[in-house]
């Protein structure tokens, strides 16, 4: 793809779709089928797999033993980590909540890059802020009073891009 920006959020697009129907597919297989420690695992399995097949086909890096050490340490505790953590939580909460935790993550970042790296607040990156921050709302006020379905929430968490 020539046009660089484009290619990045189309990627970006494709990448929450998959994403908020990932969520939508673990919060029904946790509960029934599979504890977050299993679902973890096997994520994580499948991942490491995978790569492992894609680096038969990949020129060979250049690194030193501490260099790899270091890389299976953070990929052990970081993803793994996140992953079981992101698991059991997912399985202790409602598509209402996980909906707004997933709305809420871009405004969160934006909030500390603009806070601990000083990055500059546009008027664009504002009405992006604010028009998440308002969904999230809209879908935290009218929860109890007007029963949004749960499939109006998990639809909502597609669309945080």
């Amino acid at each position: 793809m020539k046009n660089k920006k484009l290619e990045a959020n189309l990627s970006m697009a494709v990448s929450k779709i998959f994403s908020g129907l990932n969520m939508n597919a673990l919060k029904y297989l946790l509960p029934l089928w599979m504890s977050p420690l299993t679902g973890a695992t096997l994520r994580c399995t499948f991942a490491a797999v995978a790569f492992w097949v894609i680096g038969w086909f990949m020129p060979p890096e250049k690194s030193s033993t501490k260099d790899k050490w270091l890389l299976f340490l953070l990929g052990a505790f970081g993803l793994y980590g996140f992953m079981f953590l992101y698991l059991a939580g997912l399985s202790k909460t409602t598509p209402v909540s996980s909906s707004i935790f997933t709305s809420l993550q871009p405004i969160w970042v934006f909030l500390i890059m603009i806070f601990f790296y000083k990055e500059k607040a546009t008027w664009k990156k504002i009405l992006g802020i604010s028009i998440g921050l308002i969904g999230a709302l809209v879908i935290r006020c009218f929860h109890g009073e007007y029963a949004l379905s749960a499939q109006f929430c998990r639809l909502c968490s597609l669309s945080d891009t």
